[in-house]
């Protein structure tokens, strides 16, 4: 928020000036690329890509449908994986028309997934990006799949994850892997601003519905509400200067 800064020229990365609209998700996005990384990496220790070569085969569930869960939905999806997305609610009509248009399904697990488990449906992967309680993490374990990977992005703030000696004999038994995930570096953001260009030419309706609001620097009032709450349906407000 200042009139000038300075930094080195090798530490930044340029924006395209047709994503110059999208270019402030590159931030958590650029998190997610890494993320993605990590969990491609980790899963390098077995055969992790289908027959094809790809991960067509692979099913993703998302845990959290915030700005940071919706975006690792399109990111997953873009690289080919089936992806459901769960919120302890059903989705806002926003929420819907984005996850029908990447083709992700979605699951109301407001009954802290006993009908996931009823269901038989089990996921390779699962990316807890909800800040939920930390037991959320602990009771996702049991819908992955064997050699499955568990990656922990949201910063749970009340509950404990209890897990039994059984329990982690399982973990060992069945190959599970859990992954803590943060920041990306210059390299993730350069992907981020390829990502936005590639969704905005072959999503464009649901790049449309991510910048929810934009607020000018000098309209106080809003700015101020913006920062101090979310809003109803809120994925990412933009200020302007």
């Amino acid at each position: 928020m200042r009139e000038k800064i300075i930094d080195y020229e090798e530490f930044l990365v340029p924006v395209p000036k047709e994503i110059r609209d999208l270019a402030i998700l590159a931030q958590p996005l650029s998190d997610l690329e890494k993320s993605f990384d990590e969990i491609v990496s980790v899963q390098r220790r077995m055969i992790w890509t289908c027959t094809d070569g790809t991960y067509n085969c692979r099913k993703a569930l998302v845990v959290g449908t915030g700005p940071i869960g919706i975006l690792m939905g399109l990111l997953l999806r873009s690289n080919g994986l089936m992806v459901y997305m769960a919120n302890k609610r059903e989705p806002t009509e926003k929420e819907s028309k984005i996850f029908q248009t990447a083709g992700i399904e979605y699951i109301n697990t407001e009954d802290d997934f006993s009908g996931v488990l009823m269901s038989g449906l089990r996921f390779d992967l699962i990316f807890e990006a909800s800040g939920g309680t930390a037991d959320i993490a602990a009771k996702s374990l049991k819908i992955l799949k064997n050699n499955g990977v568990l990656g922990i992005f949201g910063f749970s703030s009340t509950g404990h994850a209890e897990l039994s000696s059984e329990d982690l004999q399982k973990l060992v038994y069945r190959s599970i892997a859990v992954v803590g995930l943060i920041n990306g570096q210059k390299p993730h953001f350069q992907r981020a601003m390829l990502r936005l260009s590639e969704w905005n030419t072959i999503w464009p309706e649901i790049m449309k519905e991510l910048i929810t609001k934009t607020v000018n620097i000098n309209d106080k009032v809003s700015v101020m509400k913006v920062l101090e709450s979310k809003g109803p349906g809120e994925i990412k407000v933009k200020i302007t200067w």
